[in-house]
C-alpha cells in the first residue's frame, strides 16, 4: 500500500522574500564598488533598475505576507526596511539627475583647467583659432582624452565643421590611428568631403579601423558603397 505523501509545499515566507530583497542591493553596492565614480559609472542604471524591480515585486508581498500571517516582528522590518529603501531610491533619484554631465564634469575636473576649457569647445563645437592659440599657450593639452575616452579628433568631426578639425591637426594634435579610422568612417557616413580630405592629408588609415561588433560596416569604403557615394 503506498503511503501518501502529506509533506506539504515549501512556500515563500517573508523572510525569504527580504532576504532576496537584501540580496539585490547588496550586488549593487558590488557594483558600484566595481565600477566606482568615472563615466563608466552609467553602467550602473542596469543593476539599479533591476535591484529596484526586486523591491518592487517582493517588498510589498513580504510586508502583506507577514501581516496575514501574524508575524509582527516580520511585518515591522519589511515595513522599516520598505520605507528606508524608498528613500535611498529618491536620494539616489534626485543625484542621478543630469548624471551623465555630473559625471563628465566629474572627469573634467581632473585636467587644467585651459585643457578642460578646450574640450568643451571642442564638444560644443565653439572654437576659433584665437581662443585655440590662447588656450596652447595657458598649456593646454591637445592629445588630451574626452570623458568618453577617444581624442578630441572624434568630436571634432561630430558637427559639419571642418575648421575645427583642421585647426587641431594644424596645431599639432597627434593622430590616433583607431580614432582616426572612426573620424573618417564618421565623415563618410555623413558625406562631409572636406574633414575627408583633411584627415587622409593628416595621414588617416583609409581602409578605417572595423568595428568587431559590426564587422567591416566600419571601413569607410564600404560606407561610402552602402551609402551611394559618388567616386567610392
Amino acid at each position: 500500500m503506498a503511503v501518501e505523501d502529506t509533506a506539504k509545499p515549501r512556500r515563500w515566507t517573508p523572510w525569504a522574500l527580504l532576504g532576496a530583497c537584501l540580496f539585490s542591493t547588496f550586488v549593487f553596492f558590488v557594483c558600484y564598488e566595481i565600477v566606482g565614480d568615472g563615466p563608466e559609472g552609467l553602467i550602473l542604471i542596469l543593476p539599479a533598475m533591476a535591484t529596484l524591480a526586486v523591491h518592487v515585486l517582493l517588498g510589498p508581498a513580504a510586508i502583506v505576507m507577514a501581516w496575514r500571517r501574524g508575524q509582527h516582528f516580520a511585518f515591522a522590518f519589511s515595513t522599516i526596511y520598505g520605507l528606508a529603501f524608498a528613500a535611498f531610491v529618491f536620494s539616489y533619484w534626485a543625484d542621478s539627475v543630469d548624471l551623465e554631465e555630473k559625471l563628465t564634469n566629474r572627469y573634467l575636473e581632473e585636467f587644467e583647467p585651459a585643457t578642460h576649457a578646450l574640450i568643451e569647445a571642442v564638444n560644443r563645437g565653439h572654437l576659433t583659432a584665437q581662443e585655440l592659440e590662447r588656450l596652447l599657450r595657458q598649456g593646454a593639452d591637445l592629445n588630451a582624452r574626452t570623458p568618453h575616452g577617444t581624442s578630441l579628433l572624434v568630436p571634432a568631426t561630430l558637427r559639419d565643421d571642418t575648421a575645427i578639425l583642421e585647426m587641431l591637426l594644424d596645431a599639432g594634435m597627434r593622430l590616433d590611428t583607431e580614432d582616426a579610422g572612426r573620424a573618417l568612417a564618421s565623415a563618410v557616413r555623413n558625406t562631409r568631403p572636406g574633414q575627408v580630405a583633411a584627415l587622409l592629408a593628416a595621414g588617416a588609415p583609409p581602409d578605417g579601423v572595423p568595428d568587431d561588433n559590426q564587422a567591416m560596416r566600419g571601413v569607410p569604403l564600404c560606407i561610402a558603397v552602402n551609402a551611394g557615394i559618388a567616386g567610392a
